[in-house]
């Protein structure tokens, strides 16, 4: 459970930087693209296979408690 809660602090943290700073400065002339790049590196990939890892997180953990509950 404590692997789950950490997992998604982690996605809405990403979640965050993303929303709030990556995609605006992208949408802006205020930092040049390769400074973004080397900033925010690849942190959509990361983002994404977290996503993928807390998807299974979840569904490992609803599987753990259908089988208690049976």
């Amino acid at each position: 459970m404590e692997l789950f809660t950490t997992e998604q602090t982690y996605m809405q943290v990403l979640d965050a930087v993303v929303e709030v700073f990556l995609q605006p400065l992208r949408s802006s002339d205020l930092v040049p693209h390769a400074q973004i790049q080397s900033i925010f590196s690849n942190i959509e990939m990361i983002r994404e296979f977290n996503n993928d890892l807390l998807l299974v997180l979840v569904l490992e953990l609803h599987s753990a408690v259908n089988k208690q509950i049976l």
